[in-house]
């Protein structure tokens, strides 16, 4: 009986807040790296054009 009195309360110690993803490492790193290539396709893009003067 004391060990489902324990797991009862340990079930609800801990509460989430809302609206916050929490991510893993490799996810984080892919969003980041998703990021990162957009925006250098954009930099590129840029400088890969002629700029008139």
């Amino acid at each position: 009986m004391a060990q489902n009195d324990y797991r009862a309360t340990n079930d609800r110690g801990a509460k989430k807040k809302g609206g916050v993803l929490e991510l893993d490492t490799q996810t984080a790193l892919l969003a980041q790296q998703k990021l990162m290539t957009s925006q250098m396709e954009a930099m590129m893009k840029l400088l890969s054009n002629p700029q008139v003067q």
